[in-house]
């Protein structure tokens, strides 16, 4: 899964210095990756990758109807944001459906599709972030939840969920298209 990933990642950045893209092989070596260790003990605050449970997340059907529903999320706002600023990122945790076919399942769960990150071989590896359906979410109402066991934090990332978690960040919000008639295959690898 990870070899896939950094496989993607270099055709994405294909401008990256062919000495630290085996420098990231190397580091990624001294990870466990048959097995990846994607959670750690809860930090004391709410921090950049916590995955939350008991959301409510908004979005938009085709007719321009307004659909509520309730999911996991992991929060992507900053740890120091998530004390100070009036409102945090959210990104939902969808469970997968029908609605992908088995290729493109195979393609989240390696995590070589850009706008979704899978947590594999994990209790959570039925279910992927959809990064394009992160939403702006009012800081202080989900601090009161928690404190209200209405919202429960139910991992934090582990070292390399964090850097991981970075990486495909970066990949989605920060990647550079070359032409822009291909990219559909820089986008969505099906």
């Amino acid at each position: 899964m990870i070899y896939k990933f950094i496989e993607y990642a270099n055709q994405i950045f294909p401008t990256i210095d062919t000495n630290i893209k085996n420098g990231i092989i190397d580091y990624m070596q001294q990870f466990n990756t048959s097995k990846p260790n994607w959670f750690s003990q809860n930090l004391e605050l709410i921090s950049q990758g916590d995955i939350l449970d008991n959301i409510i997340f908004t979005k938009v059907d085709d007719n321009g109807n307004e659909i509520t529903f309730k999911s996991k999320g992991i929060v992507l706002s900053n740890t120091c944001d998530m004390t100070r600023d009036e409102y945090c990122i959210i990104a939902p945790l969808i469970p997968y459906t029908n609605k992908f076919n088995e290729q493109t399942k195979i393609n989240i769960r390696n995590n070589i599709v850009s706008g979704k990150m899978c947590f594999t071989q994990s209790e959570l590896e039925d279910y992927y972030v959809d990064f394009s359906m992160a939403q702006s979410m009012n800081r202080s109402i989900i601090l009161k939840l928690i404190e209200y066991g209405m919202v429960n934090r139910i991992h934090s990332l582990s070292q390399f969920g964090f850097y991981f978690l970075c990486c495909k960040i970066t990949i989605y919000y920060l990647r550079v298209d070359s032409n822009l008639n291909s990219r559909d295959n820089l986008c969505f690898i099906q």
